[in-house]
């Protein structure tokens, strides 16, 4: 679907579907509209509660005001499952809304073998912009998904793959795309509330902000296992801003751990989820494979 579509006071606005209700399906499909409105607006759609697969969105998404902003789904609610979709070539920008993501605004169910190269953009107060996601639920999942684009977030909470999470993220990475914002920023995640859980990931944005700036994850009250950063490419030699660093691990810079090596990323599985061009690359999801393995 070509062509743009525009509510700037409406909500539920998608380039190809508004409204994807429970019992929904949509696969192989895209879209490239421009999609300007208030809330609840999607590159693809605006709200989802059924089920999106192998998909495409190519278009801008932007909200002069509102939340539930994604380049592929405004919000992704608790039912709602997507799987094997891609955003890239747009960007998705707000001016203070809440809950701004690469692909998903706000993540109520599950996320899989998806990636965003968008840059996201949020020019005004808001909350929880994410490379991938702006906002991951309690009870929501995302696994075996990337983000590339770079972040610029409102007031709090800036993540290179996610804002806020209250759910769980597990065999993900945020790469090259620079992280900036106000207060609670990491390069992999912006808040990691209690009950969040981050595993098996990593990052390697440049890190920046006003206050409570982590190389991985800026406000830590949750918990994280297996969870890498590069200490060179962010600027930050601390995983957190604030809270508990145990689970994370600096590579790169001085550490003496290269981020082209297997033996580095202790946790990953390399025989079924992850794999490595060794000495060329950085570990890397065989679903979604990228384009160009990160180096």
């Amino acid at each position: 679907m070509v062509g743009a579509v525009s509510a700037a006071s409406n909500g539920y606005l998608g380039g190809l579907v508004g409204y994807n209700a429970s019992g929904g399906t949509i696969t192989d499909a895209s879209a490239s509209r421009t999609v300007t409105g208030a809330s609840h607006i999607g590159g693809l759609v605006g709200y989802n509660d059924g089920s999106i697969s192998d998909v495409t969105a190519t278009g801008a998404v932007s909200a002069p005001n509102g939340h539930y902003v994604g380049g592929l789904v405004g919000q992704n609610d608790t039912a709602g499952t997507i799987t094997g979709a891609a955003v890239s070539g747009a960007t998705v920008s707000a001016n203070g809304a809440a809950e701004v993501g690469g692909l998903v605004g706000v993540n109520g169910g599950a996320i899989t073998n998806s990636s965003a190269s968008d840059p996201v953009a949020d020019n005004g107060s808001g909350f929880a912009a994410g490379g991938l996601v702006g906002e991951n639920g309690a009870g929501a999942t995302i696994g075996s998904s990337f983000a590339t684009g770079a972040v610029t977030g409102g007031a709090v909470y800036t993540g290179g793959l996610v804002g806020y999470n209250a759910g769980a993220i597990s065999n993900t990475y945020a790469y090259a795309g620079a992280i900036s914002g106000g207060s609670d920023v990491g390069g992999l995640v912006g808040d990691n509330a209690g009950g969040g859980t981050i595993a098996t990931s990593w990052s390697s944005g440049a890190v920046s902000g006003a206050s409570v700036l982590g190389g991985a994850v800026g406000l830590q009250s949750g918990t994280a296992s297996d969870v890498y950063w590069d200490e060179g490419t962010s600027g930050k030699t601390l995983a957190v801003g604030s809270g508990s660093s145990t689970g994370f691990t600096g590579i790169g810079g001085t550490t003496g751990l290269s981020p082209d090596a297997q033996a580095t990323y202790a946790g990953f599985n390399f025989t079924t989820t992850w794999t490595i061009k060794a000495g060329t690359s950085r570990a890397y999801l065989r679903n979604p494979t990228p384009a160009t393995p990160p180096n």
